[in-house]
């Protein structure tokens, strides 16, 4: 599924680590927000923490997984690739400040410039790879999920703009909860967990030698069961809906669960814990949205929709578990590609004496990572049952920490790998191919 990687077309470094910086910086911002939650009653606070996960933290990765994949999977480079990324970063976090502001309250006009500002970034970037596409050949299955991942989000932003001018009182919506609904779901298990999906194709069998997913998996299980929860959501039919999503977190987290545990390299790895904690969570995920789809398709809509306090509750869960699954993931992704793309350039400029790709990012900082990340889910699982004040401290704490850590991280690496550059010189070429052949931890 790998086979034939090049980094010919591929984009300079600081352009994919530019939006992973970004990333980090906004799950600082989202600690902070936790704050703002424990000393506020303002409900509209809560969207401006969801939106900074979703916009902030997984659109950022979202790009710049797009920026390096694309060129390196596909052979084709994005046009004005360090100016795209400059414009998107600047037009999506102008934007997402604008729309933080004005659910805080702050003015109608934040919701025409947060409109503005993320409709300029998202559509400007993914119109640029959609130039880039015309060059492609050979189409992947990770590929063919980033561009219906793609879809989803054109999508998603295209509901977000109707529902900002809304708020705006530029127009009205009939029909807001069905939208906002649609939002979610095309948000959640459309654009994130495609994404998540597409690059997990690639990710594992390629740093673990996992078995590759089965065809019938990628092809047709997954496709079949997010369309049935597309048209159950759009016919009104929740039980269905839940039941649809249910099938595709349990069905994906086991199959990703059982590659990871019978993979061909059995090494210790600081990631791992990442991805399996990841994965359990999706499968907690995919049981809780079961458990809904049984409420609702027994109790129908006489009892549920009265039910305020059961709704919250499972409203609530389905966040804080579809968060954690992504945060997981995310993360177990970013450690594992960013020094695997510092070490691969180094190669592939013909760097000598490359030092080993767990040595950009130690393993005592991922496994403080993780437990950072674990620390915060507690903590945001502990308030589900009562809202207490020091329970968003808590997590404001360890989002604050793991968005610290994860920047210092990131730029320790690729500081690293202008140093060694800067050091070293170019060797034969003979010597190149051959570091190329070795596993990058074969030391």
């Amino acid at each position: 599924m790998y086979q034939g990687i090049s980094l010919t077309q591929a984009p300079p470094f600081g352009v994919v680590i530019s939006f992973f910086l970004n990333a980090f910086g906004f799950l600082c911002l989202a600690g902070i927000m936790c704050g703002i939650l424990a000393f506020t009653d303002n409900v509209s606070a809560l969207p401006a923490f969801v939106h900074i996960f979703t916009i902030g933290i997984f659109l950022s990765v979202m790009f710049g997984a797009l920026c390096q994949m694309l060129p390196v999977l596909a052979g084709v480079r994005i046009k004005g690739v360090q100016i795209v990324s400059c414009v998107s970063i600047c037009t999506l976090d102008i934007g997402l400040c604008a729309l933080i502001g004005a659910f805080l309250g702050f003015g109608a006009i934040y919701f025409i410039i947060a409109m503005i500002g993320l409709n300029l970034g998202i559509f400007g970037f993914i119109l640029s790879v959609m130039c880039s596409l015309f060059g492609i050949k050979h189409f992947t299955p990770t590929i063919y999920y980033m561009l219906a991942a793609l879809g989803c989000l054109c999508a998603v932003s295209v509901l977000g703009a109707i529902m900002l001018g809304a708020y705006a009182g530029l127009w009205s919506v009939e029909d807001y909860i069905s939208m906002r609904q649609m939002h979610f779901v095309l948000g959640g298990f459309g654009w994130i967990f495609l994404l998540i999906v597409g690059v997990c194709l690639q990710v594992l069998p390629m740093f673990y030698v996992a078995q590759n997913f089965s065809k019938s998996l990628y092809a047709f299980i997954l496709p079949l069961m997010l369309c049935v929860a597309v048209f159950a959501l759009v016919l009104g039919q929740h039980s269905a809906l839940f039941a649809s999503l249910s099938l595709v977190s349990l069905y994906f987290g086991i199959n990703a669960i059982f590659r990871l545990k019978n993979r061909k390299r059995k090494i210790k790895d600081s990631s791992m814990p990442l991805w399996f904690l990841g994965f359990w969570l999706l499968i907690v995920l995919g049981a809780w949205l079961m458990v809904q789809a049984i409420i609702e398709s027994s109790l129908l809509d006489s009892i549920m929709p009265k039910n305020f306090a059961l709704i919250s509750l499972f409203a609530y869960g389905n966040g804080v578990l579809f968060g954690g699954f992504c945060l997981c993931i995310i993360s177990a992704m970013i450690f594992k590609i960013v020094p695997f793309l510092a070490w691969f350039h180094l190669i592939f400029k013909s760097i000598a004496n490359v030092p080993n790709m767990r040595d950009f990012v130690p393993a005592r900082y991922i496994k403080a990572l993780s437990i950072l990340l674990i620390f915060t889910l507690f903590n945001l699982a502990c308030l589900a049952y009562k809202m207490w004040f020091i329970c968003w401290i808590l997590a404001g704490i360890g989002l604050c920490g793991m968005g610290s850590l994860g920047f210092w991280l990131i730029l320790r690496c690729f500081i690293s790998y202008k140093r060694i550059l800067k050091r070293s010189s170019p060797i034969e070429a003979g010597l190149n191919t051959l570091a190329a052949a070795n596993a990058p931890y074969s030391r």
